[in-house]
């Protein structure tokens, strides 16, 4: 293989159109996309492993599985983003300076840290790469990833509410495999993000709206609940003028439907006596509509602390490890920033603004991804360690994108970078 992005007169452009591939072609991989992604991004594989229910280690079957998905999807020249490029940088960067600089020591164990990060940069490689194939084959394997994402943590979040088991690492809060209840938010989220941004039909998608707020309700995450609401919002207004008579009767089925959820999960918190301090305040804030409720002190000085961090090390930041270790501000930047120093938050704030203006460019067709991967930033500051923001950030840029570098395979007066631009979408 050579990089190379030059031909004799200049930058060769293509145009981006479709590859021939069989049925089968497509069901093999929907088979690999799924093998690979469901059972880290749901949590259902690491927590298996722990209980001694799967005897391979998830590090192994990483290592199996994304190899297979790279080795079926490499022939097929699939196509990058600069944007792509940029995301898997900033995950070099972070596992690099664990690695060799290892200015932050985990408190768990360095090298086990390490290699969850270089196993981050090989999974955000895979689905980059998958993604680059997908946008020209089909989009099938996406589809059901995402939706099969979906059902097991929202089956994992029933079954811990009805007292089969007991995953959540928040006393009061539920979160099924995923163990922290915020993270099962996120990756729902994104899962429908990635749902609705691909599929076309109106009743499956409304069908996969209310499946994730089932599994978000019980998590009494406010932030998660938030996205949800905006994705959904979304989904109604850019396709109110198609589907009036629809959406009108979805909301009269949708009212009942959550006074029954807001009472059952005040039922059950109480019988279960399974509280923690502010699990009343959360339901108040969520449910009742107190915006103080919103606000978390907690969260405020994880925050102030976090930048108190910053300043220590403006510049070239602690290390890699601890913005999510030693201080949590609850803040992806703030914890780039206390990693990495000012090249993080560079890098990543870079990336949110090439998305916003991909997806406006495209007319919103990644609408729905933009809106969790955007306003998760001051959420969350463990984004960048989770697998499903790489797999909705590779749909959202391939989907949004008109111009690519296609990687393929070298051969004779060749090389593996091509510059396309999208003159017929597919």
């Amino acid at each position: 293989m050579k990089f190379g992005s030059k031909g004799p007169t200049g930058p060769q452009r293509h145009p981006v159109s479709k590859i021939p591939t069989s049925k089968n072609w497509v069901i093999v991989l929907c088979i690999l996309q799924a093998l690979l992604v469901v059972p880290y991004c749901s949590n259902a594989l690491p927590w298996a492993y722990g209980q001694g229910h799967f005897p391979i280690r998830p590090a192994l079957y990483l290592l199996f599985v994304g190899s297979l998905n790279f080795l079926w999807v490499i022939g097929k020249s699939p196509d990058w983003t600069k944007t792509s490029l940029l995301v898997v940088l900033l995950l070099v960067l972070r596992a690099v300076d664990a690695a060799v600089l290892q200015r932050f020591t985990y408190p768990d164990g360095h090298s086990t840290a390490v290699f969850g990060l270089f196993a981050a940069v090989f999974m955000a490689v895979i689905l980059f790469t998958s993604a680059g194939v997908m946008h020209r084959t089909s989009y099938l394997p996406a589809l059901v990833t995402s939706a099969s994402t979906i059902v097991i943590c929202v089956v994992s979040l029933i079954a811990e509410w009805l007292g089969f088991f007991d995953f959540t690492i928040v006393d009061g809060r539920f979160s099924g495999f995923a163990g922290d209840p915020n993270r099962a938010c996120v990756v729902m989220n994104l899962m429908l993000g990635i749902f609705l941004v691909l599929n076309k039909r109106f009743w499956p998608n409304m069908g996969m709206i209310a499946l994730t707020a089932i599994g978000v309700f019980p998590t009494l995450s406010r932030g998660g609940l938030m996205i949800l609401t905006l994705i959904a919002i979304s989904y109604i207004v850019l396709n109110f003028h198609r589907h009036p008579g629809k959406i009108l009767l979805a909301a009269a089925a949708a009212v009942p439907a959550i006074l029954i959820g807001v009472g059952l999960l005040a039922a059950k918190g109480a019988a279960n006596g399974k509280k923690d301090s502010n699990v009343e305040e959360r339901i108040g804030a969520i449910f009742g509509g107190e915006v103080s409720g919103l606000q978390s002190n907690d969260r405020m000085k994880d925050l102030t602390d976090g930048l108190e961090a910053v300043s220590s090390a403006p510049v070239t930041g602690l290390g890699t490890g601890a913005g999510t270790n030693l201080y949590q501000p609850h803040n992806q930047i703030i914890s780039l920033w206390i990693d990495l120093g000012l090249i993080g938050p560079a890098i990543y704030c870079t990336i949110l603004a090439l998305l916003c203006w991909k997806t406006i460019s495209s007319q919103l067709r990644s609408i729905y991804l933009t809106i969790p991967l955007v306003l998760y930033f001051p959420l969350s500051q463990a984004l960048v360690e989770n697998h499903a923001y790489f797999y909705a950030f590779a749909i959202a840029l391939v989907v949004s994108s008109r111009s690519f570098l296609s990687v393929r395979l070298a051969q004779p007066a060749q090389q593996i970078w091509q510059s396309r631009s999208l003159s017929n979408r597919v």
